[in-house]
C-alpha cells in the first residue's frame, strides 16, 4: 500500500511539474511560419480548411488508438472531401506542379486510409496515416520555402 501511495505521489509530482512547463509561443529563429498565402489564396480562405484537415487527422489518430474503424473511416472520408474542396492550381509553373504532386498524394493516401479502415487493418491504417502526415509536413515545408523566396 505504501508503495502505491509513493508511486502515486511521484506521478502527481511529475504531472504537476510538466503542467508548469510553458512552451515558447514565439517562432524560434530557425523556424519559419506558415505563409500568409497558400499559392495565391488568402489564409482566411485556407485557414479553416487547414484546421478541418488537422482535426480530421487528429480524429484518425484517436480512432487508431481506440481501434475505432468507424471513426477512422469517417475522418478519412472528410479528408477526401476537404481535398476535393481545395482550390485548384494550374499555370504550369514548377512550384504549382510540386503542389499538385502533394495534392494528388494527399488524395491518394486519404482514399487508401479509408480502404484500410474499411478492411479493419489497424497496422495498414496506421502506416497510411503516418505517410499522410509526412506528406502534409513536406507540402507545408514547400509552401513555406516558396513564400520565403
Amino acid at each position: 500500500m505504501k508503495n502505491r501511495l509513493w508511486i502515486g505521489a511521484c506521478v502527481f509530482t511529475m504531472i504537476s511539474a510538466f503542467a508548469g512547463i510553458r512552451f515558447n509561443t514565439h517562432a524560434d529563429d530557425g523556424v519559419r511560419q506558415i505563409p500568409d498565402t497558400v499559392i495565391g489564396s488568402p489564409v482566411s480562405d485556407s485557414g479553416p480548411m487547414m484546421q478541418a484537415k488537422l482535426t480530421a487527422s487528429q480524429r484518425v489518430l484517436e480512432g487508431l488508438l481506440n481501434r475505432d474503424f468507424k471513426t477512422i473511416t469517417t475522418s478519412a472520408e472528410i479528408l477526401v472531401q476537404l481535398a476535393a474542396a481545395a482550390p485548384k492550381q494550374g499555370n504550369g509553373e514548377r512550384d504549382d506542379l510540386i503542389y499538385e504532386h502533394f495534392y494528388t498524394e494527399f488524395v491518394r493516401l486519404s482514399e487508401q486510409l479509408e480502404v484500410m479502415a474499411e478492411e479493419e487493418s489497424l497496422e495498414g491504417a496506421a502506416y497510411v496515416h503516418q505517410s499522410l502526415t509526412a506528406t502534409c509536413i513536406a507540402c507545408h515545408r514547400h509552401l513555406r520555402d516558396r513564400a520565403n523566396n
